[in-house]
């Protein structure tokens, strides 16, 4: 199940994210690639989509694991829908306001 859970959020990031083979500007000025990966000096950037691909399930499984860190650290007992919502939300917030507007409202549905 949480495997099931876990696919159904990395597509729900991608799309979101949306894709770009080649290196932007992000809305604060940062290079960025693939599915909005902010680009570390010295990083190799890579060229394919599938070194892409790559690069995300690296930032996934951090996001995800970091998600899992604070639920354990403040004891968080959530479903696992609310773990999705967390471990997309972000300092993007405030790029993507409707973005996190839209994640918002799904963690107060889990409420009700």
């Amino acid at each position: 199940m949480v495997d099931v859970v876990k696919d159904a959020l990395r597509e729900q990031i991608k799309e979101h994210e949306g894709y770009r083979l080649d290196v932007y500007k992000d809305t604060l000025g940062f290079d960025t690639g693939g599915y909005g990966h902010k680009i570390i000096p010295g990083e190799d950037i890579p060229t394919t989509k599938e070194g892409w691909d790559e690069l995300f399930e690296k930032d996934f499984i951090r996001a995800w694991n970091g998600m899992e860190d604070i639920c354990a650290e403040y004891n968080l007992d959530i479903p696992i829908k609310g773990k999705c919502i967390l471990c997309e939300n972000s300092r993007w917030a405030k790029q993507t306001p409707n973005r996190a507007k839209k994640l918002s409202s799904q963690m107060e549905e889990l409420a009700s």
